[in-house]
């Protein structure tokens, strides 16, 4: 297993984390900054992800598919900020 990955996985810890401190009430910002880490590996695996159908698919709907789903995490974001105001 790589590096990357191991720290992808580490990562990962930060998505209950961030839950939790919602539930109790944590600061905003201790859960907005757990969250944001959080999105790291998620984010990561949707490139990989993106990039391999590219292969498959060929450059021209590849390259769709990584304009369409490369700011999937920043629209989600955005959604869920706008949802709340």
């Amino acid at each position: 297993m790589s590096v990357k990955n191991i720290i992808f996985f580490g990562f990962l810890g930060f998505i209950p984390v961030s839950m939790v401190a919602h539930f109790l009430g944590w600061s905003d910002l201790i859960i907005f900054v757990t969250a944001a880490l959080a999105i790291i590996p998620l984010a990561g695996w949707m490139g990989t992800a993106t990039e391999e159908i590219a292969v498959v698919l060929g450059p021209s709907l590849g390259g769709l598919m990584n304009a369409t789903f490369g700011n999937a995490t920043e629209l989600i974001i955005a959604v869920l900020l706008s949802a709340r105001a």
